[in-house]
């Protein structure tokens, strides 16, 4: 027979020991910073199946979209160019054109003077591809912020812009901007 002290699985009740009960994981207080990463992974995650249902739907990734969003908006741009728009590394982008490359949305051109000089042009396919699918995601978020008071949005986008600042005086926000937009398929 159990002892009154011990649960059926062996574990101590919250009271077990010094009389007081341990608080349960949902109701200990939490730092703002660690409620602020799990928030911040919610919009991660919630992005990370947008983008699924975008690779469904349109065979591109959300990822893939704004790079041909962005060459749509802003025309032929190097892929040094692209890589400080986006902030990552260039090897995060050079894979970003190959895969875009190989899928018939984008195109390289050398230019004529300097062969070294190599632009990433949108494909036909692909402009049709930028015009015709929103970035809805995006989109959504930017109506919820609109809803709230400018000095409630400009404090958040001051907070962001902080972390985004410290990240970079860190070299932080390429490794951790290129494992987001990483859009290779996972094993």
């Amino acid at each position: 027979m159990r002892a009154a002290s011990e649960k059926k699985d062996g574990i101590p009740p919250a009271s077990a020991g010094n009389g007081r009960a341990r608080p349960s994981p949902e109701s200990a207080p939490r730092s703002p910073g660690a409620e602020a990463v799990d928030l911040l992974t919610k919009l991660y995650m919630a992005a990370r199946r947008h983008s699924q249902r975008l690779k469904a739907r349109h065979g591109v990734t959300a990822t893939q979209l704004g790079v041909l969003k962005l060459l749509h908006r802003r025309g032929p741009l190097t892929q040094s160019a692209l890589a400080a728009l986006l902030m990552v590394k260039g090897s995060t982008v050079s894979g970003l054109v190959d895969r875009l490359e190989r899928d018939g949305l984008v195109d390289r051109l050398r230019g004529d003077g300097d062969r070294r000089s190599v632009k990433v042009v949108l494909s036909a396919k692909a402009a049709g591809v930028a015009r015709r699918v929103p970035h809805q995601q995006l989109g959504h978020i930017k109506r919820l912020l609109d809803r709230l008071p400018d000095r409630e949005v400009g404090q958040f986008v001051g907070t962001l812009r902080r972390i985004v600042e410290e990240m970079r005086a860190r070299d932080e926000v390429a490794v951790v901007v290129d494992e987001l937009l990483d859009d290779t398929p996972r094993r």
